[in-house]
């Protein structure tokens, strides 16, 4: 009993047209699919970076305003590569009747830049009274 050529050629395994549809069908698939997984790495960066700009710019706000009053601290800096600076002003008497206010509206303002001369990513305002001390 002796095998036929064909089939001994069926059982040999894939032709090399066959391995090569398949890598091309592979490579067509995974080049759609990458630039896609790219992007989605880029936006989760993004939103990393802008949650740690929001955790900065409020830690900053909260310290200026529970340390009201103190011209040391530092107006701006760089933490984890990010730029912040931090501006203060002293806003309208609370008391609009023309007395003596013994309280002071504060305007506390953070921004938060990933490079100095670039516009803001996060920017937060708060307002802050403050006692006016009497002379």
């Amino acid at each position: 009993m002796g095998l036929h050529p064909m089939a001994l050629r069926q059982k040999a395994g894939f032709s090399l047209i066959e391995v090569l549809v398949a890598l091309a069908i592979s490579a067509m698939v995974v080049s759609i699919g990458l630039p896609a997984v790219s992007d989605s790495l880029s936006r989760q960066s993004d939103a990393r970076l802008r949650m740690s700009a929001v955790g900065l710019a409020h830690s900053k706000l909260e310290e200026f305003m529970a340390l009201t009053g103190r011209d040391d601290l530092p107006r701006s800096g760089i933490i984890n590569g990010l730029h912040w600076r931090v501006s203060v002003s002293d806003g309208t008497p609370a008391d609009k009747n023309g007395g003596a206010a013994s309280l002071m509206m504060e305007r506390i303002g953070v921004e938060v830049l990933r490079d100095p001369g670039t516009s803001p990513m996060i920017s937060l305002t708060a307002f802050h009274l403050k006692r006016v001390r009497s002379l």
